[in-house]
């Protein structure tokens, strides 16, 4: 398991694993898979995170297992969208920062996150985004609570792009030379392959 290297001063920022997506590629709901020693993957996710974080969070449309931890449900449960996500997780947390991290990508950790903390040390960013050489991560990231206007904006609108999101912010993108850290389990072949690598 990864080593504590957060700064204490990081630890009040809360982290949202990211649980309602429909799953379509991998035909069932992936967060449910049984992912090493844990029941489900989203459990995987959860405890990775728990002990370095004040509070984690599971943003979903409902609480699909139950196993002790704080949820955050979808303002609108039959649509399934980031900006959703990210719209309901701000009106209900106060933080001005929050760091989502979507659940299929088992590979990010603490050493991805610390070093997205460090361009918030002396900035204030919209955003702070992966980039590796396959394009952008926006859903292993962090947010700055200055984007709920535009992101209530765009629920009124019913546009719930992410890609026009991150057009009309100002975010830093963070250059990552490794790309298996954001690593999706999209198909049950990658699952087969990637659930006892880490």
């Amino acid at each position: 398991m990864t080593q504590n290297i957060l700064k204490t001063k990081n630890k009040n920022i809360p982290i949202i694993i990211l649980a309602g997506g429909k799953s379509r590629r991998m035909g069932t709901d992936k967060a449910l898979l049984p992912f090493r020693d844990f029941n489900t993957l989203v459990e995987f996710q959860y405890h990775k995170f728990k002990d370095f974080f004040d509070e984690v969070f599971i943003s979903w449309k409902n609480e699909k297992v139950s196993f002790g931890a704080k949820s955050i449900f979808d303002a609108k449960s039959e649509i399934s969208a980031p900006i959703l996500a990210l719209s309901t997780i701000f009106h209900k947390l106060k933080s001005k920062y929050i760091i989502v991290v979507s659940v299929d990508t088992p590979f990010f950790g603490i050493n991805e996150i610390e070093k997205l903390l460090k361009a918030i040390e002396n900035n204030d960013y919209d955003a702070v985004i992966p980039k590796t050489e396959n394009g952008i991560e926006p859903l292993t990231a962090i947010y700055n609570r200055s984007i709920l206007k535009k992101i209530d904006e765009m629920v009124e609108k019913k546009n719930y792009k992410l890609k026009t999101l991150i057009e009309d912010i100002k975010p830093i993108f963070v250059e990552f030379k490794e790309q298996k850290p954001f690593t999706n389990l999209n198909y049950f072949k990658e699952y087969h392959s990637l659930k006892e690598v880490f």
